[in-house]
């Protein structure tokens, strides 16, 4: 798949994801145990792969916008 494929069919990635994840720990909990150590990798590889298609190098232009910084930054900390 292309980068473009994936991010329009993210959300249905995911949600086959989670539920081929949770039919096969509800069918077998064993095989559920012994895949346990692979959750930290996947999760580090799932936000690599969500962060990594923000472009950062814009993020400077999206923070010059002073009412909008301010606006974002009192409704993240209230």
């Amino acid at each position: 798949m292309r980068r473009e494929q994936l991010e329009e069919n993210q959300i249905g990635l995911y949600a086959v994801a989670l539920a081929v994840g949770t039919g096969l720990g509800l069918w077998n909990p064993s095989f559920g145990a012994s895949l346990e150590y692979l959750i930290s990798p996947m999760l580090a590889l799932l936000l690599y792969s969500m962060f990594a298609q923000i472009p950062f190098l814009q993020l400077r232009e999206a923070f010059a916008n002073k009412r909008f910084t301010a606006a974002l930054l009192m409704i993240n900390f209230i």
